[in-house]
């Protein structure tokens, strides 16, 4: 058998945080396939930066050798060992320059060509180049510019024998075959891993008082500012009461400052994993108002304790999610108004509780034949 050269860099932090999505599943396919077949396995990564205690624990528990990224470049640890494949769970330039192996990608959505702008992203903005940056792109030819420079950056899924790619749902897919005419390869569809490693009935709700909870709050394309603005409305009407968890935002950022109701809102700007796991066993309600998903993890994190969620319906969302969920357009105030109200009511939130537990059996078992499927794709290349 060959050998497997394993790209955990991308899974360190990067522009959206120390944890990101494609980290969580790039660690979670790194155990899978290290349980079984560590003997073939390398890592590349950064050994002067953040990597999560689960994959050092791994690393050191099985031996697995590293490749240290602060040294060597891809290409270096490529010409210079036998790897019959290098796989990588997020797309990075880099790959382009290796055409020595083959290499295998999973490409979670194409989110900079679907969704790369939004008239309240100056809101999010953390940096003056941030700020500037939210407004030139609303210049057209300079999105254009953009669009154009995002395609290019991804024509390799044309034009790269050598590399081939998997992907997380149907609506990645074919928004990937939509943007590229001509992909010669089939692409298969893996839905991502579950993220649930707790025993689930151990966990203690954060709080007994009514609160809806938005995550990743800090990021303008999960929308929350709309929510926000949606509750903060509902509060001065005196129409619901309750108190809104907001996890990432600043209590000195833009968007809480156009807020009246300050006191209903608590905002955490960080939570390690058990507390968030509490914060989603107790909340009234998710409340998910992305503006683009090539998954969408949160919803299901929600759903496995029976947590009604309202959200988006854009991108893959509907796809995974089904009709447990209550969906509102992402870009109306009032819808969002309209659905929270729908939801303040005793015998809507049981049955979307009864829902989404359903749902998520479901998708947790559609979960596991895939990590277990992905898994082989990668140890395939070895034979």
């Amino acid at each position: 058998m060959g050998r497997i050269l394993f790209d955990l860099a991308v899974c360190q932090p990067n522009g959206s945080g120390k944890y990101h999505g494609g980290g969580v599943y790039g660690i979670i396919v790194f155990k899978a396939l290290a349980e079984l077949y560590h003997s073939y396995i390398s890592v590349y990564l950064d050994v002067n930066k953040f990597i999560s205690e689960e994959a050092l624990n791994i690393i050191k528990k099985y031996n697995i050798k590293k490749y240290d990224s602060s040294i060597f470049t891809l290409k270096d640890v490529v010409v210079k060992e036998e790897f019959s494949i290098l796989y990588s769970p997020l797309f990075k330039t880099e790959y382009l320059a290796i055409k020595d192996i083959p290499i295998l990608l999973t490409i979670h959505g194409l989110r900079a060509l679907e969704m790369n702008r939004d008239k309240y992203e100056y809101l999010y903005s953390r940096s003056i180049w941030s700020f500037l940056k939210s407004f030139l792109k609303h210049i057209n030819f300079i999105y254009y510019y953009l669009h154009k420079r995002y395609l290019t950056q991804y024509s390799f899924i044309e034009k790269n024998n050598n590399i081939d790619i998997v992907t997380v749902s149907e609506h990645s897919k074919y928004s990937i075959l939509s943007f590229y005419a001509n992909v010669g390869k089939d692409i298969e569809v893996y839905y991502s891993p579950s993220t649930c490693c707790l025993d689930i009935s151990t966990i203690q709700p954060y709080a007994n008082y009514k609160y809806y909870l938005l995550v990743s709050a800090n990021r303008w394309l999960k929308n929350s500012y709309r929510a926000i603005l949606a509750l903060d409305q509902l509060f001065s009407e005196g129409k619901i009461n309750a108190s809104v968890i907001v996890l990432g935002l600043k209590k000195n950022s833009f968007i809480m400052s156009k807020i009246k109701n300050k006191s209903h809102f608590v905002l955490l700007e960080y939570v390690n994993n058990n507390v968030l796991e509490s914060l989603y066993k107790g909340a009234y309600a998710l409340i998910y108002p992305t503006l683009n998903e090539g998954f969408g993890y949160p919803p299901l994190e929600a759903m496995k304790y029976g947590t009604p969620v309202l959200s988006s319906p854009f991108s893959a969302i509907t796809e995974i999610c089904g009709d447990s969920l209550i969906y509102f357009n992402p870009y109306s105030i009032n819808e969002i108004k309209n659905r929270l109200l729908y939801l303040d009511n005793k015998d809507v939130l049981n049955d979307y509780s009864l829902r989404v537990i359903e749902k998520y059996e479901k998708i947790a078992k559609r979960q596991a034949e895939d990590l277990d499927k992905l898994v082989n794709k990668i140890v395939s290349y070895l034979l």
